[in-house]
């Protein structure tokens, strides 16, 4: 369960936070990617008390969370706008 929590709850939540208050999309893609990856390597260092082999099995599955925070940020900078589907006459 923790695992779920560190690898995709949590960067879901970061990216949500960096769509909310990051307005711009491309900021917010590096917000959320540079937030991610620092949130895996803390955690994997509080969890392990040696710090042996954490930073190899978090560098081994970083693209998860990454993944997770900019697809997050993506699906909440997609939905604030709506548009118009025009007729084929262009009307």
């Amino acid at each position: 369960m923790r695992a779920v929590i560190v690898f995709a709850l949590v960067p879901m939540l970061i990216g949500f936070a960096a769509a909310w208050v990051i307005r711009e999309v491309k900021p917010a893609f590096l917000v959320a990617a540079i937030a991610s990856i620092m949130f895996v390597f803390t955690a994997a260092r509080v969890d392990d008390s040696e710090f042996a082999i954490g930073w190899l099995a978090s560098l081994l599955v970083l693209p998860l969370p990454v993944a997770c925070a900019i697809a997050t940020v993506a699906f909440f900078a997609g939905r604030g706008t709506r548009h118009r589907h025009r007729g084929e006459n262009g009307g």
